[in-house]
């Protein structure tokens, strides 16, 4: 594409800005009141998922272990495990109340990532393999009620190998990750057409960094369970997109996460804490 003001990302940059003096600009719009994440789910059924203990884990130990795992991501992984990894992150984990200046009060519920407007537009598929409780299937996560809504059924392992490059290489490919034994894959997507009704143009710069935020949450949390993952960016995206069962133009995958134990983090006994954000 040219490499001028005339190409597609710089006109996109260019009328998405917004310019002093002109408040229009940057005032949101009314958008219908929905939970947050409800807007365009799939209308199957519902299973919970109950989070276990999250670890007791300094967050600087965190921090300086997160490493993107790459080669063989495999179980055991149970339903629990999961349920922590995905509320830990995704979940809202405490509240506060909002007093407005002229009266009135509203009750915030706080995930462990920003979003704009509060909105929570950045949202999970899964696609569970191996995981211990869990049948095998597409899943849409439902944070706000901690529960996995059906979508349909799991794709072949050759959809699965197809999804990106580095999927389906060689074993001893050093950035390749092996898809044989992989218990779930994650799809972090942006509910943009939601997004764009409040924030126009704006939209998509502001959904882009949501999902950056949600993806480091996961990472992290990730990181404190010894599981490994690693985010793809580099993924075929109508192939992505019919997999995991979403809208390439309003609900666009933004990563896909492979996740399973890394033999350079073997399982091991650790402290647990209660957590609010899983229920242990």
């Amino acid at each position: 594409f040219p490499d001028d003001h005339t190409s597609p990302d710089r006109q996109y940059l260019e009328r998405s800005k917004f310019h002093l003096g002109r408040e229009q600009d940057s005032a949101p719009l009314d958008v219908p009141a929905r939970p947050a994440g409800e807007h365009g789910l799939p209308g199957g059924s519902e299973l919970p998922l109950p989070a276990g203990p999250f670890p007791d884990t300094d967050l600087r130990t965190v921090m300086n272990s997160r490493v993107s795992r790459r080669g063989a991501l495999t179980g055991p992984l149970d339903a629990a495990s999961l349920g922590t990894l995905l509320w830990g992150s995704h979940a809202s984990g405490h509240e506060s109340v909002h007093r407005f200046a002229g009266g009135g009060e509203r009750l915030m519920r706080h995930r462990p990532y920003p979003s704009a407007g509060a909105l929570y537009t950045a949202g999970i598929r899964l696609i569970a393999l191996d995981v211990q409780g869990l049948a095998p299937g597409t899943y849409q996560c439902v944070p706000d009620r901690r529960s996995l809504r059906y979508v349909g059924p799991a794709p072949a392992p050759e959809d699965i190998r197809s999804l990106s490059s580095y999927l389906s290489r060689s074993d001893d490919d050093p950035d390749g990750i092996v898809p044989d034994s992989l218990p779930v894959v994650l799809g972090l997507y942006v509910d943009l057409g939601r997004l764009r009704e409040r924030y126009g143009l704006r939209a998509l710069r502001l959904g882009l960094l949501e999902a950056g935020h949600l993806a480091q949450s996961l990472l992290l949390t990730a990181t404190a369970l010894r599981l490994g993952t690693t985010t793809l960016g580099g993924f075929r995206d109508d192939l992505a997109h019919e997999i995991f069962g979403l809208d390439d133009l309003d609900q666009p995958l933004q990563y896909v996460l492979p996740v399973g134990r890394h033999p350079e983090l073997p399982v091991t006994d650790m402290r647990v804490a209660e957590d609010p954000r899983t229920g242990g």
